[in-house]
C-alpha cells in the first residue's frame, strides 16, 4: 500500500508499506516501512531518494534508496 503527495508540481512525497509473505520454507516474512520523495528536475529528468526500515525480521533493518530517471 503507498501515498503520494504532490507538495508542488515538481515535488512529491512518497510513503509504503510492503508485506511479502514467506519467499521459500523457514524464511520470515517481510514487512517494510519506507519514505522518500521525487523531484521533477525537468520534463524528462526525475531523482528519488528516501529511507527504508524493516518492521519484521525478514526484512532488512534499513535501506537507503537513491535513484535517477531519464526518459527517452
Amino acid at each position: 500500500a503507498g501515498v503520494l503527495f504532490e507538495a508542488n508540481p515538481e515535488l512529491n512525497i512518497l510513503g509504503e508499506l510492503n508485506f511479502e509473505t514467506e519467499r521459500y520454507k523457514d524464511i520470515d516474512s517481510d514487512i517494510e516501512l519506507t519514505g522518500g520523495v521525487e523531484y521533477y528536475v525537468n520534463e524528462v529528468t526525475s531523482l528519488e531518494g528516501g529511507l527504508g526500515v524493516g518492521l519484521d525480521k525478514g526484512a532488512p533493518e534499513f535501506e537507503v534508496i537513491a535513484q535517477a530517471n531519464v526518459l527517452f
